[in-house]
């Protein structure tokens, strides 16, 4: 009696399955990219922000605005001024708060949804 050969790899229909798991990956890492540049743009900012001598003792709208306009010059996507604040601690020290969330259509009715928090403490100089 003759043994068949057993038969080893994918067939057409696994490899099919495989690519359809690798695009849908592909297709959100490609939508997703975009969305987090512009975060790391926004947390650059709050940091360039938060660090100018003299911020701490400034007031929450010439805060705002010295924040909106780095915004205007990077072209921040996504935010609007009432996700910016400023936020004040038990001991007197305020903090540079951004909260918002970003959603991002991906295919048919299928959106993503990225929600950001960066806190960053003012620096009195």
């Amino acid at each position: 009696m003759s043994r068949q050969k057993q038969q080893r790899g994918l067939t057409l229909i696994s490899w099919l399955l495989v690519i359809a798991i690798a695009v849908f990956f592909g297709l959100v890492g490609i939508k997703s990219i975009p969305v987090y540049l512009n975060h790391y743009k926004v947390l650059s900012i709050m940091k360039n922000v938060a660090s100018q001598p003299g911020v701490a003792e400034e007031t929450t709208a010439e805060i705002r605005k010295s924040f909106e306009r780095r915004f205007d010059i990077d072209m921040v996507k996504h935010l609007s001024h009432n996700d910016v604040k400023v936020v004040g601690q038990p001991g007197g020290d305020r903090s540079l708060v951004v909260e918002y969330e970003v959603r991002v259509h991906m295919f048919y009715n299928v959106d993503a949804v990225y929600v950001f928090k960066e806190e960053v403490p003012l620096r009195a100089q």
